[in-house]
């Protein structure tokens, strides 16, 4: 009888530190997170820490799968911290995929992981609210174990890359018209597409067919007085037009909304001149710089650059 509640006895204490490794934070699933910097159209979010979450699915093969998780930001420990856990046998490795904001819809993975699928539409597409917008950043991570070499922490590092088309706004050389008190109420972009399908690489490169509904999207700026060489998103925190990437042809055209003077313009639609097409990759920036004299507005250049990476952990 001794033997045996002895032996119970100590089942129940392997039990209790068993389950109590669970509670240990070194063995938990966290991440370090390299964002792109990001000021999408709403105008607060600049990184993933100010949203505090992003979602996460982690497979191994034959167990341990994780769907729909969320990551927290903890900003005293500087690390995005998880409510799952390594396989207990810490030689398993784990691959990851991660997005945020949780807009995607239904998420769809191949059968070995390597590509993910989703549906995507800009809020209240076709009713002008460019506001409502949300900048969708995607990241990929393979092989990795509790022990990996390089893992600062055991904490897998992921980098963020755009799924989106970024536009903004610029004002050309006005110089000739300084007489004028010109101003600039809102930007239209008309005849863009409304939604996409997209395909998700491990390479963080993304497949994206536009479709066929379109829909405008307006900015406002205020309407204050342009200057020569002035980006009119800064007036907005940076926010930009966030889009399905696609290619523009001369069907696509711009609304403007202004003023010259103190007196409201009608507002004037210009074609785009995009003979040869522009293609809106995934990642990139387009600036269209707008000139308006004492007639009308028209469209001078297209520029592009990259968003720029910015490591929001340590």
């Amino acid at each position: 009888m001794k033997k045996s509640i002895f032996i119970s006895i100590f089942a129940m204490m392997a039990l209790m530190s068993t389950s109590c490794s669970k509670d240990e934070q070194s063995k938990g699933i966290s991440f370090t997170a390299a964002c792109p910097k990001t000021k999408a159209v709403e105008t607060t979010t600049t990184s993933l820490q100010n949203d505090g979450t992003f979602w996460w699915d982690g497979w191994c093969a034959g167990s341990y799968d994780f769907t729909s998780k969320t990551a927290t930001w903890d900003s005293a420990n500087t690390v995005w911290n998880t409510t799952e856990y390594w396989p207990d046998d810490y030689t398993k490795a784990l691959d990851f995929w991660a997005y945020a904001p949780n807009a995607f819809g239904t998420i769809t993975y191949a059968s070995d992981h390597s590509t993910m699928s989703f549906n995507y539409a800009p809020a209240s597409a076709g009713t002008n609210a460019a506001v409502d917008q949300k900048d969708l950043i995607v990241a990929y991570a393979a092989n990795n174990t509790f022990n990996q070499a390089g893992h600062v922490d055991h904490r897998v590092p992921l980098v963020f890359n755009h799924a989106l088309a970024a536009i903004r706004y610029k004002v050309g050389d006005i110089t000739a018209y300084s007489t004028y008190a010109q101003r600039i109420t809102s930007i239209s972009f008309n005849d863009l597409a409304a939604s996409g399908t997209c395909v998700a690489a491990t390479d963080g490169t993304f497949a994206w067919t536009p479709s066929t509904a379109k829909a405008s999207y307006t900015q406002a700026f205020g309407g204050a007085a342009i200057t020569t060489g002035e980006v009119l998103n800064d007036r907005i925190d940076g926010a930009m037009l966030m889009i399905v990437p696609q290619t523009l042809t001369s069907a696509n055209t711009m609304t403007l909304a202004w003023s010259l003077d103190g007196v409201a313009q009608t507002s004037r639609i210009k074609a785009l001149n995009t003979a040869s097409g522009i293609t809106l990759e995934a990642g990139k920036i387009y600036t269209f710089t707008i000139g308006i004299d004492e007639n009308q507005p028209i469209v001078f250049s297209v520029t592009v650059t990259d968003w720029v990476d910015e490591e929001i952990t340590l």
